[in-house]
């Protein structure tokens, strides 16, 4: 979860930001009503704002949680367009939905190109048409897997072995 109720630019309050997440959970849920839904927040958010979602059957996560092993964990990875999350979400290779349903749609494009997204949904028809073809195991990459380097360990060490024999 983005803090937009944090950042005095957005002029949104909390209710805006449970509001949000409330309609995610509610499309989510629609489309694959089994699935367990986990919501990471932001560092700088409480907590105690969103335990309301636990009785949707949603675990909230707050910094006890590693962004990295609930991203590993996962069937399907939801993530806003914002976060710098997304280095790990491209390099998990999971399967990816990317969602901006602000106000702020300029933002986009940047990121689009910085994290090698595809597509970033704007919109709840394409987001729920994504989660179906998700669940039917027929969604396309939302990003481009041959622009992440992944292996990067294996340059490293192959770099290594050329300093060691010269």
């Amino acid at each position: 979860a983005h803090g937009f109720h944090l950042r005095s630019w957005t002029g949104k309050t909390i209710d805006y930001q449970l509001a949000y997440y409330g309609q995610m959970i509610t499309h989510l849920r629609s489309i694959v009503p089994e699935a367990t839904i986990l919501l990471k927040l932001h560092p700088s958010d409480s907590p105690s704002f969103y335990r309301q979602f636990e009785s949707l059957g949603v675990a909230v996560y707050g910094d006890e949680a590693q962004t990295d092993e609930l991203i590993c964990l996962s069937d399907l990875v939801v993530s806003g367009i914002w976060t710098t999350a997304n280095y790990m979400v491209t390099a998990s290779g999971r399967p990816a939905i990317f969602e901006n349903f602000t106000p702020w749609p300029k933002r986009n494009i940047p990121m689009m190109r910085h994290y090698h997204i595809k597509q970033v949904v704007t919109d709840w028809p394409t987001f729920d048409k994504l989660l179906a073809q998700w669940q039917g195991g027929t969604m396309p990459d939302q990003y481009d897997k041959h622009l992440v380097r992944r292996n990067a360990i294996d340059g490293v060490v192959r770099l290594i072995g050329k300093s060691a024999d010269r």
